[in-house]
């Protein structure tokens, strides 16, 4: 057995145990019942009313430690008198071999509890090891871990906490702490998420965060369009999730604009007639472009289609455009930040004449 260190590593301050004394008492009590650990033959059979005995919960492997506190729960149960002394606070990531809780009592009460108590342990601390691989994995970035409420009947409560010992973030604690609009509710309503949106609204409390599942880019599109203030991007590849992203970003930047839009006294209201010489004068400017560009996304299409049925070549297709693309972007910027602020300049100072020759 390895000392555990003076000051356990822990990467963020862990949150409180989540449950009551009471609530404790009886989640332990409803375990060992489970259990018959109360009735345990074996251990009553063979183990003598008076011997004493203590324990040591030793990590088999690198863990982050949860469920300590409820651990002491099941052993006072079976034994009033135990002491339990924990070692690292939850929350803390521990070596192999590291010990993190010691027990001393009455040897029946420690046999006849431990499944329980290590199963407690086991779960929670599996829960918050592997949240924290993929909290490691994504650090530097701005992405978070969210959890989900996909959690054991009873256990909801210790396993979210398990999952924010573990650094990631509750998503959901219930079906009444959000809207969140699925594939299943759309169905109800032929796939009408502004209509479901709508609904939402009206009914749920005012402030009330409302979410939509999307399984593709179309009712990504409808979900923005609804307002709503969160999207699920459910199910989808890597290549559906950028295009996703791409578009929530666009709408974003627009978004941002409004406001300031709205300050300075402009107001949106296009009139378009195809007959206004001006209309006329822009289409025809545009047309080159749009052949262009449209024979560059016909292009791609086609080579989609051939290469659908390889595995791992639409991925490979899609690093080839974008290596293609990359010198265009690269000039293209370069010309747009050095010509921009040039003639915006020039057209604030009325130089019509130089701001056409530039």
């Amino acid at each position: 057995m390895s000392a555990p260190p003076r000051d356990p590593p822990r990467t963020h301050e862990p949150p409180a145990f989540p449950l009551s004394t009471e609530a404790s008492v009886r989640l332990a009590r409803a375990a060992l019942e489970e259990d018959r650990a109360f009735d345990d033959v074996t251990t009553l059979a063979a183990v003598p009313a008076d011997l004493r005995a203590s324990a040591v919960l030793v990590a088999r492997s690198a863990s982050v430690i949860v469920g300590l506190p409820l651990v002491a729960t099941v052993f006072e149960l079976l034994d009033p008198a135990v002491t339990c002394r924990s070692l690292v606070p939850d929350g803390t990531r521990v070596a192999a071999n590291d010990a993190v809780l010691e027990v001393e009592g009455a040897a029946r009460a420690l046999l006849s509890a431990e499944r329980v108590a290590l199963n407690i342990a086991q779960r929670l601390s599996g829960i918050a090891t592997l949240t924290a691989r993929y909290v490691d994995a994504v650090r530097g970035t701005r992405a978070g871990i969210l959890d989900t409420r996909k959690t054991t009947p009873g256990l909801r409560e210790l396993e979210k906490y398990a999952v924010r010992c573990g650094g990631g973030m509750s998503h959901r604690a219930d079906l009444a702490a959000a809207v969140l609009i699925k594939d299943n509710h759309l169905a109800t309503l032929a796939g009408d998420i502004a209509l479901a949106v709508r609904r939402a609204r009206e009914y749920a409390p005012a402030g009330m965060q409302v979410e939509v599942e999307c399984d593709h880019v179309e009712q990504v599109a409808s979900a923005l369009a609804a307002g709503v203030d969160v999207i699920l991007l459910d199910n989808m590849s890597p290549d559906e999730m950028r295009a996703c992203i791409a578009l929530i970003g666009g709408a974003a930047q627009f978004l941002m604009q409004i406001p300031s839009l709205f300050k300075v006294g402009f107001r949106f209201l296009p009139v378009l007639s195809f007959t206004d010489p001006g209309v006329k004068k822009v289409i025809a400017l545009m047309t080159p472009a749009i052949l262009g560009t449209s024979a560059v996304q016909i292009n791609v299409l086609i080579n989609t289609y051939f290469v659908s049925g390889i595995e791992g070549a639409q991925g490979w297709l899609s690093y080839g455009v974008r290596l293609m693309q990359f010198p265009i972007g690269l000039f293209g910027v370069a010309v747009g930040t050095a010509a921009i602020p040039v003639l915006s300049r020039l057209a604030s100072e009325g130089k019509i004449k130089d701001f056409r020759d530039t």
